[in-house]
């Protein structure tokens, strides 16, 4: 298996990719954080009621489902507040990924050279 790699663009081009999206992670999170308010303020309302369909709705919203640990309220809010998180973490790794490329890049050429 070969372990070259073929950056058709030059890396340059990754990187620039990876800083936007870097950008749209921001972005997006900011617009998630904004429905995540939205959501509070609705929730600490309570507009499903008092009535029996109302605490039907509430358990439910509520419940902790199968193979989770946490109740749905609860996880939406968590994926809500760390939205963008993981696109971030991936333009970090690839904007890592690109200087050790260009790093491993240039000791090889200086190593050529001195052969």
């Amino acid at each position: 298996m070969s372990t070259y790699v073929n950056m058709q663009d030059g890396p340059a081009q990754v990187a620039s990719t990876a800083l936007q999206l870097k950008s749209l992670a921001v972005e997006f999170g900011s617009q998630a954080g904004a429905v995540l308010a939205e959501i509070r303020s609705i929730e600490g309302r309570h507009p499903w009621g008092g009535d029996e369909t109302g605490q039907t709705f509430e358990r439910s919203y509520n419940q902790v489902p199968q193979g989770s640990d946490a109740p749905f309220s609860q996880s939406l809010r968590d994926e809500l507040t760390n939205a963008g998180k993981v696109l971030g973490d991936l333009s970090d790794n690839i904007l890592d990924a690109v200087a050790a490329y260009q790093s491993t890049d240039v000791d090889n050429s200086e190593n050529i050279v001195n052969v």
